[in-house]
This record gives structure tokens, sequence and C-alpha cells, in this order.
């Protein structure tokens, strides 16, 4: 049985591919395609975390005194400390993080285009809490946000990312009805895990 396909935001065809994010997640059957045009400041932050272990320590450190004296009674300055000292040790990196920058806007329907568009990637942010009573079973347990896929220009594609952060406005210009007819919305979406230097392609 196929399950049920969903997608909000930009419709206008005239926008390059390459110029469009589409945010997607399933959930009980239901694929969610959120898209939208890449706005100005949209970037990929890799962050690779670096240390040096043995930093302000000397390897004649017993010495220091020693040294100490000698400096004051010779003029001459010592150090015990050795290149090794400073020596960087990789400690990890952190999982990507994408800042994007989403711009919304309706050519014939507010509603979809914009508004359910927003509220779309709201949902893929929340949980699902159905704990209620004094027991658990599988009826009463609830759901995390779950994760999302995100393509990028029509090119990059990451699986296992979640929603970190969103940003939407509430001054944007609207409809005599009420309904939103443009919006920037901000992003902070992040991948579940580090990556590997394979799954770069």
């Amino acid at each position: 049985m196929a399950g049920i396909l969903r997608q909000f935001g930009i419709k206008d065809t005239s926008i390059s591919p390459h110029l469009l994010a589409r945010i997607m997640q399933t959930k009980q059957g239901v694929t969610t395609t959120v898209v939208g045009v890449i706005g100005e400041g949209s970037a990929k932050e890799v962050v690779s975390n670096w240390s040096s272990p043995f930093e302000g320590e000397s390897l004649g450190g017993h010495f220091q005194k020693i040294g100490g004296m000698i400096k004051v009674t010779t003029g001459i300055d010592l150090t015990t400390k050795s290149a090794l000292a400073s020596e960087q040790v990789w400690q990890g990196n952190q999982p990507h993080a994408f800042n994007l920058t989403l711009a919304f806007y309706a050519l014939n329907d507010p509603v979809n285009e914009v508004e359910e568009a927003i509220k779309a990637l709201e949902k893929m942010m929340l949980p699902e809490l159905n704990l209620t009573g004094f027991g658990y079973n599988k009826d009463n347990l609830g759901h995390d946000p779950g994760v999302v896929t995100v393509m990028i220009g029509g090119k990059q594609i990451q699986t296992e990312c979640v929603l970190t952060s969103l940003s939407s406005p509430l001054d944007s210009r609207k409809t005599k009805d009420g309904h939103m007819v443009r919006a920037d919305v901000s992003l902070m979406i992040e991948t579940k895990q580090m990556i590997n230097y394979s799954a770069i392609i």
C-alpha cells in the first residue's frame, strides 16, 4: 500500500531547482515535503575538534624552580616546555550543520505555498507525547520528532538530519483575509551524527 505524499511551499516553475531546498520527513506512512527558495546567508558549517591535551605542561616540570634560579643568577631565559606539549590531537568532529534561510511566497495559494509550508516545518520539530495514566504500553508511548532528509540545490542530499531551530516572522505581508503572502524562515539543521570522509562524494 502506497503512502500519502504531501508537498507545501514554492510552486513557481520559473525557479531553477538549483536554487531550491527540500526538507522531507516520513511519519506514520505520510511523507511531507517542504520546498523553499535558498536565501542569502545560507551556509553549511563543518567543525573539527582539535586540542592540545598537554598544553600548560612541560617534560621537566619538576625542574622549573631550578630553571627559575638559574634565570635569576645568570639572566638567561630557560624553559622545559617542548613542541610535543603543543601537539594538536583530534577529538572528533561535530555533526554537519546547515544554516538555511528559505523564502516562501505565494503565486496562487497563500495557505499552501506559505502558511502550510511553515506549519509543516514546525511539525517536523515536534514530538507527540502520549504518556497518560500510570502504565506504559505500546498504545500510550509517545514519539520523538524524528529525522528529516535535506536536498539542497537539487544535488546535495543529506539523510538522517534533525531540525534544531526554526524562526518564522509574525509581521509578514498578508492578504485582506489575513493569510501570509511571503515569509523568510531561518532553519538550523544538523546531521544526527558526524559524517565520515568516505561519505562525501
